[in-house]
């Protein structure tokens, strides 16, 4: 008997090859797998990781004054993904895997499985090549192809987006969200960046940007929110959002 979970093989990997309405049909199976997610994370034990989350993500002032409904949505993403639970300490998507997966079909399986190996990306189009869109990762300069159905907004190529990249570009098609930016505002975005790089290396002398991102990621989007102001725009599903007190 051959064991499927354990072969080397990705559920999403192929992506990159598949028509838009298989694309569209793997965005809603996965939109209900995260839409089960968050219910599972709204139970009583992990209100207080809840709560913390917020505000880390939102800060004290915004968590206060009930913050935009485009930030809690974009929330998840950070939670989900990023986020570490207090007393596991790990994310909440490799939790719900080991705690949950028994009560999955194999396809959710394989779905949730390649949701722990996402990687934040903050990332902008470099070049267009029919269906693909070569896509450049902001801080670490690493390319790879995402399907142009994938990528929201009419003006693609004057975007950052923020979002997780499975593997070969593969994007959570669910979170992703984008942020109207020229070369300008992208260069004071990788700045202001960096210097919090170099400030967390007082702490961490060996740190590389990718110790940052998994461990102060909320600064990240902090520094993008502030500095791209008002014009941040998301492009998600809409789903429940966490309680504010």
């Amino acid at each position: 008997r051959i064991d499927l979970e354990d072969e080397c093989f990705s559920f999403l990997q192929g992506a990159i090859n598949m028509e838009n309405h298989e694309l569209d049909s793997i965005n809603r199976s996965m939109d209900n797998i995260l839409n089960d997610m968050g219910d599972y994370f709204h139970l009583p034990e992990f209100q207080a990781d809840i709560s913390r989350a917020l505000m880390l993500y939102l800060g004290s002032d915004e968590l206060i004054n009930r913050p935009e409904q485009d930030k809690v949505f974009s929330f998840w993403d950070y939670f989900f993904f990023d986020y570490r639970l207090i007393v596991h300490n790990m994310t909440p998507v490799n939790y719900y895997y080991q705690h949950q997966r028994q009560n999955k079909t194999a396809f959710e399986r394989y779905a949730i499985r390649d949701l722990t190996k996402a990687e934040f990306s903050v990332f902008s189009v470099k070049l267009l090549m029919g269906d693909v869109a070569l896509c450049t990762d902001l801080f670490t300069g690493k390319e790879f192809d995402i399907p142009v159905a994938s990528l929201p907004g009419n003006d693609i190529m004057k975007n950052i987006y923020i979002g997780h990249i499975y593997g070969n570009g593969i994007s959570m098609l669910n979170f992703i969200d984008f942020v109207p930016a020229g070369k300008r505002l992208r260069s004071r975005i990788k700045s202001e960046v960096m210097f919090q790089l170099e400030r967390f290396k007082c702490q961490n002398t060996s740190a590389t940007y990718e110790t940052f991102a998994k461990i102060h990621n909320a600064t990240i989007r902090h520094v993008i929110r502030i500095l791209a102001g008002r014009k941040r725009i998301v492009a998600i599903s809409e789903r429940r959002l966490p309680e504010l007190g």
